[in-house]
């Protein structure tokens, strides 16, 4: 499981002094591009391949409201890759407190903007995140 903190700006925060909720998103794909270079690839290089991986579906549930100046815990893995789909399911906590959790869905495309299956190299780069 990939691990990785950040801590919130003021720019994340709305006129209540609250993440505002879209940014959870935001914080969902940081991790996402970490599990890619923890394993050896940037999103970048991905592309350069000729491939992109689109979210196609996401969901988040809150919990508990992260503040400016707070350091959270963004916390992920893989939990489905078949087919035409891979699921990344995320946790974000504050000094041990549940803030939200959730995940995307994403399918894979060439670059003519086609769903394909998702090539071995990617699946090979996740498989030291899959938790199923």
């Amino acid at each position: 499981m990939t691990k990785v903190n950040y801590r919130i700006i003021y720019a994340d925060t709305d006129q209540m002094g609250i993440v505002y909720h879209a940014n959870y998103l935001k914080y969902f794909e940081i991790l996402r591009g970490e599990v890619m270079r923890e394993n050896g690839l940037t999103y970048h290089d991905f592309e350069t391949m000729g491939f992109s991986l689109p979210v196609i579906e996401s969901h988040c549930e809150y919990k508990y409201p992260a503040k400016y100046d707070d350091v959270i815990e963004i916390t992920g893995f893989v939990s489905e890759l078949k087919g035409l789909k891979m699921k990344f399911e995320c946790e974000i906590h504050c000094s041990d407190k549940l803030i939200c959790k959730g995940y995307t869905i994403h399918t894979c495309l060439n670059k003519d903007g086609r769903p394909i299956k998702f090539p071995e190299q990617l699946i090979k780069l996740y498989e030291k995140s899959l938790k199923i």
